[in-house]
């Protein structure tokens, strides 16, 4: 867990995994399913950790499905 890159983008996209986690009730994503299996699964580590882990899955499957010209699926998200 670094500070390099543009600290904007980082705030944006900190801030974007609590609203995910808190649409997850309604829509479901894979992202908001993995903070919440790390969350239950490790009581040691502190919320950030967890939520950076986050942050480098969504980045990650964000970067894929432009790569790929893709629309996010729920189902496809969750087989791979």
């Amino acid at each position: 867990i670094t500070k390099h890159g543009n600290a904007v983008a980082r705030k944006l996209l900190y801030r974007a995994i609590g609203q995910i986690d808190n649409a997850a009730k309604t829509n479901p994503c894979h992202i908001a399913d993995y903070y919440e299996s790390k969350k239950l699964s490790s009581q040691t580590k502190g919320f950030k950790k967890i939520a950076i882990a986050s942050i480098h899955k969504l980045i990650r499957t964000i970067y894929a499905l432009i790569i790929n010209d893709q629309l996010y699926d729920y189902n496809v998200a969750t087989h791979n």
